[in-house]
This record gives C-alpha cells, structure tokens and sequence, in this order.
C-alpha cells in the first residue's frame, strides 16, 4: 500500500511509476482476499423443510400404526412396519431439524485454513495441508461430500448434505483461497 503514495520507480506517469502502482494494486487487492473469511451455513430451502417434514410425518405415521396394532392385540408385519416408520423418521427427522435449527456456522473458510464446526474437536486445516480435492456421492445418507486430499495422510470428507451451498461453488471457494489445490478429473467433470 505504501507504493501507491510513495510512487516507486519514478515520477509521475513515468514506467516506473505505472509499473509500481500496478503491482501494488495487485497486492492491495491479494491482502483484501487474503483477510476475507467465508462462513457456510445449513441449508434451510424449501426442499430441506419438505424433506425434514417427510422424515417427521413418517415417524408419526410409524407411532399411529404402532398405537392401532397394540390396540387391537396384534404383533403383525404391520406393527414392525410402523416400528421401523416410527424409528427411522424419528431419527432422521430429528438431524434433519437439530441441523436447520443451528445457526451457527457449519464450514468456514479464512486465510488460515478451512474449518468444520461440526468436527469434534474443530480444528483448522491449513490449506498448505490440502494437495486435492474429490468427490464421494451418497455420503452418509442422500448426500454429498467433498473428499479433502491430504499429502501422506488419509482423506478428510467434508460432509456438504446440509450445507447451503453447491459442490460447485464450494471447489471454487476452495481455489480461490489455496489456487494450488488440484481437483481429481472425475470430479472436474461431475462439477462442469
């Protein structure tokens, strides 16, 4: 910053001058990037909300066809319908609402490095330790992760399912805050 007031290289309108104010601007604008801080939050779209509502009318479904069965005295294929209805919404229904609930930041990317609050315990990643980036759909459910490659260490996945951001926008992310990451050519063609 201190070469624009200064104009090294020169007088006024001199080479020297232009060149020192053109690189010192490319500086001024790398220190803006650098001290930029991205925080990633749950996604809490209309999809999200049907599906997390889905996930809960199911659990309910589950409980009423569990109630109607022990009511009548019958222990069919219908009440372990309404067992597994009743246990596998209610579990997935209530992630599903403690993550849209959670204001809080879930990823955030800094000059430091990349941080995933929902790691026990949060720590950040520097970006020197990521040499690539991949892709792993289904992830633990219906989702996606990004595969972070590390140099002599195994992948750490950064699980995007509730993130409200697209893979895409995530690798771009990504690079505009470690360029010398390299992205696995699979995943390049996945992403467009």
């Amino acid at each position: 910053m201190a070469a624009i007031g200064r104009g090294y290289g020169g007088g006024p309108g001199s080479a020297g001058s232009d060149f020192a104010f053109a690189a010192a601007r490319r500086t001024v604008a790398v220190e803006a990037d650098v001290d930029r801080v991205v925080h990633l939050y749950t996604d809490r779209g209309p999809f999200s909300i049907v599906l997390t509502l889905v996930k809960l009318g199911m659990a309910l479904a589950g409980l009423y066809i569990i109630a109607r069965e022990a009511m009548a005295g019958r222990a069919t294929q219908v009440l372990w319908t309404g067992v597994a209805m009743a246990g596998g919404g209610g579990f997935f229904g209530i992630i599903d609402l403690t993550q849209m609930l959670d204001r809080q930041p879930q990823v955030t990317l800094s000059a430091e490095g990349l941080l995933d609050h929902r790691r026990s315990p949060a720590r950040v990643m520097p970006w020197s330790a990521i040499t690539g980036l991949g892709y792993r759909g289904g992830g633990d459910s219906t989702g996606w992760s990004l595969e972070l490659q590390r140099a002599g260490d195994r992948p750490v996945l950064l699980e995007g399912t509730y993130l409200r951001i697209r893979p895409r926008e995530l690798v771009r992310l990504i690079q505009d805050f470690a360029p010398h990451v390299a992205v696995d050519p699979r995943f390049r063609l996945w992403i467009g």
